[in-house]
């Protein structure tokens, strides 16, 4: 069901127990930034316009996005204020469909959206893009957990932040968008630039898709832990990995719990 726009607002409205929620991480900090916000940044090798036009189009998102699986549908409209995309994010087996919608957009400056993966997280997301010079940028990526959520915030940040760093880097150090041209970003028509814009693209496309394999195998390890983890505390015993910290084959764990349950 879809949650209308700015009904996760009232996450904002100040509390008086600031003691409590600086604990949690849920205070302002400095120049009235959440403690509980997560933010990463990263210098893009493509221009400020190149860059917003990336994060922009949530199609790209499965390439570089760690936890984006698919893009089902993004409105005509986007990236306007009230607009959505439909989403679907996860780990291994374990998906979400559910959507996000752009509450405040700067055109080749900032993106802020209300990203919504329930029942497992609702954040606010920030991408803000600043230009170095003609051909470089600074991106940086913040994101909030609003409503219910953020009473977990210390718990969820790690592995927020863990998430977004990876996503940033694989965005400026390996996806094809965001490679530019030798001559400084500008076309060029000759036989040879055309061949070396093609190498490098072709170059940059496979650091891309081995950086979201590497991303999406560590999530789907974090899964199956998880989900062999929950088996073992509901037969009544504690979580037992390898000796070297790895899942148990699955005919491991049937062989645990054939033991457990004669």
């Amino acid at each position: 069901m879809r949650v209308p726009a700015g009904s996760e607002r009232f996450t904002d409205a100040p509390f008086p127990a600031d003691g409590v929620l600086k604990h949690i991480g849920l205070a302002r900090g400095r120049e009235g930034q959440r403690i509980g916000m997560v933010v990463v940044e990263k210098s893009m090798p493509a221009s400020a316009p190149k860059v917003f036009d990336v994060i922009s189009e949530p199609t790209t998102y499965p390439q570089w996005l760690t936890g984006a699986k698919r893009i089902r549908r993004v409105d005509n409209d986007f990236p306007r204020p009230a607009s959505e995309f439909e989403h679907e994010v996860g780990a291994g087996p374990i998906t979400v469909k559910d959507t996000t919608e752009v509450e405040e957009v700067r055109p080749d400056h900032m993106l802020e959206m209300i990203v919504r993966a329930r029942p497992f997280l609702v954040a606010r997301v920030k991408f803000e893009v600043f230009a170095e010079n003609d051909h470089s940028s600074r991106l940086r990526l913040s994101e909030t957990p609003i409503g219910f959520y953020r009473f977990f915030a210390v718990l969820i940040n790690p592995f927020i932040k863990a998430r977004n760093t990876r996503s940033i880097n694989r965005l400026a150090d390996g996806c094809p968008f965001m490679a530019t041209d030798e001559d400084g970003g500008h076309a060029t028509h000759s036989q040879e630039s055309t061949s070396k814009s093609r190498s490098t693209r072709s170059g940059a496309l496979a650091a891309c898709q081995q950086g979201a394999r590497s991303g999406q195998r560590l999530l789907d390890h974090l899964a199956r832990s998880a989900a062999f983890a929950n088996e073992r505390l509901a037969e009544g015993g504690p979580p037992r990995p390898h000796v070297d910290g790895r899942l148990p084959p699955a005919r491991e764990g049937d062989a645990l719990r054939s033991r457990a349950h004669p």
